[in-house]
């Protein structure tokens, strides 16, 4: 039998991206300060993507990763930057570039608030979205202003999203986002659960902090005083 030591393989995982737009420290610092707070269990000691759309000199980064730092984001790498010359000293100094193609579901967290979506988004919903064939590794779903039901499998590096609830009635494991416009009344609900990801707008788990029990089972995830949590169906 031929025992791999080592492999590369293509794998997908959901980053935190920092849009600067334009610089201002104070500004910066204050935004920082109250995301932090708005959503703590996401943003600390977070890894985080820094995509410079603004022309910043090298002075003015130095600022800006010294307060990302002080914050204690971690810092993985950065997008964007149209100085060169700026792009290749942070090149050297050991963070990598990256290049950034899509949203990803933490674009929510520009809002200020998730209560007025809560109630306009129940309001809103039409019929259920059903899809039979399975989900495979790289295909996004996205079903809006409806709940979303798959009969079939969700493949590792898929996304499943929906502004209401989620069901799978096959194996989970890809990523599951609910209540993506702030519903957060919206559970997901999976027959044989394996996910890389789950999360119900804000709120989510890596597979590693989902409760062992919960592996393998037929589950639901849900919202409880805005803690996400799950229980065996």
């Amino acid at each position: 039998m031929n025992k791999h030591i080592l492999e590369f393989y293509g794998k997908n995982f959901t980053l935190l991206v920092l849009n600067l737009y334009r610089y201002n420290l104070k500004y910066f610092k204050n935004y920082l300060k109250k995301k932090i707070q708005e959503f703590p269990n996401i943003l600390e000691k977070s890894p985080i993507v820094i995509n410079i759309i603004y022309n910043i000199q090298l002075t003015d980064w130095l600022l800006i990763k010294d307060l990302v730092l002080f914050f204690k984001f971690k810092i993985i790498g950065f997008s964007g930057c149209k100085n060169n010359n700026l792009k290749d000293y942070i090149i050297n100094s050991g963070i990598p570039y990256l290049n950034i193609k899509n949203k990803g579901f933490f674009h929510d967290l520009r809002k200020n608030s998730n209560k007025k979506y809560v109630n306009s988004c129940k309001d809103k919903y039409v019929k259920t979205i059903t899809i039979s064939y399975p989900i495979r590794s790289g295909q996004k779903i996205y079903s809006k202003n409806s709940d979303l039901v798959i009969i079939n499998n969700v493949s590792h590096g898929a996304e499943i999203i929906s502004n209401g609830n989620i069901h799978v009635y096959g194996i989970l494991r890809g990523k599951a986002i609910a209540g993506s416009l702030g519903d957060l009344s919206s559970k997901i609900f999976c027959k044989i659960c394996f996910p890389e990801l789950i999360a119900i707008y804000s709120n989510y788990w890596l597979y590693d902090k989902i409760p062992k029990e919960i592996i393998g089972c037929s589950s639901y995830f849900f919202l409880k005083n805005n803690s996400l949590c799950a229980k065996k169906l």
